[in-house]
């Protein structure tokens, strides 16, 4: 007589899905830190700076503009592009550190990678060149790679989505009051007392 043993089905250890991929494998360390975000965030500021973004010719220059009433004030650009360029460095070393083969990564990359550009080229254009147009046109070119990032962003990590967003929330009223600028610029017309 053989006896038979049965060997108890096997029991799913966790039943609730699997979390969203983590930037880095457990135990390792990621590729890219806070030192690489560093490098980038003083290199797509170095156009300005050497532009002389921030001098007093500059604040004249802006506040000679015929700008909607939607305009933020000079001032409040640095606090606002301080954060924003935080969160979005932050944002960008989640992505980087995903796998590398991670569905939607290298296109995040590479619209974060356009945006910096159009970031760095701001100011040489709209101010070093006095063009409210080409100012214009940076923006809107910004939004748009912003407005992809944030999107591809969304269905590979929330979390550096919503670090995007603010950023995305600015460019949209910039685009606007760019846009206006603009052609009110184009058509002459100075700025409102």
């Amino acid at each position: 007589m053989t006896i038979r043993t049965v060997e108890p089905a096997p029991t799913p250890t966790d039943d609730r899905p699997a979390p969203p991929a983590a930037a880095t494998p457990a135990g390792n360390r990621p590729r890219y830190r806070w030192w690489h975000a560093v490098a980038v965030g003083v290199a797509v500021n170095i156009p300005g700076i050497l532009t002389g973004g921030g001098g007093a010719d500059d604040r004249e220059f802006y506040a000679s503009l015929p700008t909607p009433r939607l305009a933020p004030p000079g001032w409040l650009f640095v606090p606002v592009w301080t954060v924003n360029n935080t969160l979005t460095l932050w944002g960008n070393l989640r992505i980087a550190n995903l796998p590398e083969d991670t569905p939607g990564r290298r296109a995040v990359l590479a619209s974060e990678a356009a945006t910096w550009v159009l970031y760095a080229a701001f100011s040489p254009l709209y101010i070093g060149r006095r063009s409210p147009a080409l100012g214009a046109a940076d923006t809107v070119a910004g939004l748009a790679t912003t407005t992809h990032a944030v999107a591809r962003a969304a269905t590979i990590d929330p979390r550096a989505a919503w670090a995007l967003a603010p950023r995305l929330a600015w460019l949209t009223l910039a685009s606007y009051v760019s846009v206006v600028t603009a052609v009110r610029h184009a058509r002459g017309e100075r700025r409102r007392a």
